[in-house]
């Protein structure tokens, strides 16, 4: 992508956001607003809310997932190739690491292809629900933790290798930790995500996914018992 095509994904990427906090500010609530926004990441409103915020038909509505093309691979020394998406019509991008610095907390970062390409690694994710907390006044820090999580990805390393993998891996694992009327809840939209595709993957062994939605669990995750029938289980590390 060269410096035009990434200011268009970025400038699509805006818009698509200010919609969503448009709908979300219609909540009532601090909590219901911020709890409107994450049940959009996790693809838990109707498809006609998804649709209108998105500008696009019903049947054209895509869902969020995690961009397991962004992982390192261990097994070798090259990169995986990352997964290109359309996202308007005769136009493609892929995830962007570049990111600006929201100046309300110069630690929470602005990545440009979260909401056009409806896809972004457990970082992103956290980052863009800490700016929402931030919106909405709710008191809130991103978590940086060591955690076993779920790796599913099908495709190509950059030496044109295929690799298939199904496995669980401790990686450097983010996610939110909020300040609900003085509760400590936790928001994890990638453990959300990938736990949806495991589920789905591996239905003899199901993972609860309240565990990453709103949950006074702040310091567990279900993925840390990596005893799952049919699934390699690595220790390294992923950043």
């Amino acid at each position: 992508m060269d410096q035009f095509e990434m200011a268009e994904v970025y400038i699509f990427n805006n818009e698509r956001r200010d919609r969503l906090l448009q709908a979300a500010n219609e909540q009532p609530t601090p909590f219901l607003k911020l709890k409107f926004v994450v049940d959009y990441f996790i693809n838990n409103l109707s498809l006609e809310q998804i649709a209108k915020i998105d500008t696009v038909p019903i049947e054209s509505v895509k869902l969020f997932e995690y961009d397991y093309s962004f992982l390192e691979d261990y097994n070798s020394s090259f990169s995986r190739i990352q997964k290109v998406y359309e996202y308007k019509p005769g136009v493609f991008a892929y995830t962007l690491t570049q990111a600006d610095t929201d100046l309300r907390d110069r630690t929470t970062r602005i990545y440009p292809t979260i909401f056009a390409l409806k896809m972004a690694t457990c970082q992103m994710f956290a980052s863009e629900i800490q700016r929402f907390a931030m919106d909405f006044g709710i008191d809130s820090k991103i978590q940086d933790a060591i955690s076993y999580c779920y790796d599913n990805f099908s495709g190509s390393l950059t030496n044109l290798e295929h690799i298939n993998y199904d496995r669980i891996v401790k990686m450097h694992h983010y996610y939110n930790i909020l300040n609900i009327d003085g509760e400590e809840l936790k928001v994890d939209i990638a453990g959300f995500l990938t736990a949806l595709d495991y589920n789905e993957n591996h239905p003899q062994v199901q993972i609860d996914t309240s565990n990453f939605y709103f949950s006074p669990q702040t310091k567990t995750s279900p993925f840390n018992d990596p005893t799952r029938s049919s699934v390699t289980v690595s220790t390294n590390s992923m950043i």
